[in-house]
C-alpha cells in the first residue's frame, strides 16, 4: 500500500467526491459519527461536569477519549490509573 493511500470511501450521497479514509477503522468512525450508523444503546452521551462550559449541557462528547482529552487540556485533569492499588508504593 502507497502511503497516505484512502482506499476506504464513504458511499453516502454528497461524500463520492470527499478524500477517503487511510484504514477501515477511520471510515467506521465517521460513519457512526456522522451518518448515525451502527449506533448501539451503549453509545452515551458524555457531558462535561464543569459548569457553564459548551458542553456542559449543549453539546456531548461522544467519544470517551475525546472527553479524556478535553479534561487534560482544559481542566488539568489527570486520567485516573484503572487499578488504584497498582499506583500505591510498595513497602
Amino acid at each position: 500500500i502507497v502511503r497516505h493511500e484512502r482506499l476506504y470511501q464513504c458511499q453516502e450521497a454528497g461524500h463520492e467526491l470527499r478524500p477517503g479514509f487511510t484504514y477501515h477503522g477511520g471510515l467506521l468512525r465517521h460513519e457512526q459519527e456522522v451518518h448515525k450508523m451502527y449506533l448501539s444503546a451503549k453509545k452515551t452521551p458524555i457531558f462535561c461536569s464543569f459548569p457553564n462550559r459548551p458542553r456542559s449541557s449543549g453539546k456531548p462528547y461522544m467519544r470517551k477519549e475525546n472527553f479524556e482529552d478535553h479534561k487534560r487540556r482544559i481542566h488539568k485533569v489527570e486520567k485516573r490509573p484503572s487499578n488504584p492499588a497498582a499506583s500505591q508504593p510498595q513497602p
